[in-house]
């Protein structure tokens, strides 16, 4: 969750990012190997509070956005 707000707050989510797009983020630029699984709870809590909005693709995937 911690990784996930550093990056909010340093304007990752001005783009809409999915989710596969954060993990390989996170892997390559932070050396944090995340996984899907890991970080699908934090980002619908990050949704609930307000910080993130999400809407789904043509492919049916959710993008992530900041607020």
């Amino acid at each position: 969750m911690a990784i996930l707000r550093d990056l909010v707050g340093k304007g990752y989510f001005k783009q809409k990012r999915l989710i596969g797009e954060i993990v390989q983020y996170s892997q390559t630029n932070l050396a944090w190997p995340l996984k899907t699984n890991e970080i699908s709870t934090p980002l619908a809590r990050l949704v609930r509070e307000g910080i993130l909005t999400r809407s789904r693709n043509a492919e049916n995937q959710y993008e992530y956005v900041q607020s």
